[in-house]
């Protein structure tokens, strides 16, 4: 019991550790696959007086 308990929390881990890797991979690379915008950016124009 004690070792299927450890077992469950190892994979955890895992999944959350790939999960992370994979989120980062994405962030490095640039890739923005949710954005509304065609090119994934905003212009933000301002004036000040």
């Amino acid at each position: 019991m004690k070792r299927s308990t450890i077992d469950f929390w190892v994979g955890i881990f895992v999944v959350i550790g790939l999960a992370c890797i994979v989120f980062l991979s994405l962030k490095v690379a640039n890739i923005t696959s949710f954005s509304s915008n065609s090119n994934g950016t905003y212009t933000l124009y301002a004036k000040f007086s």
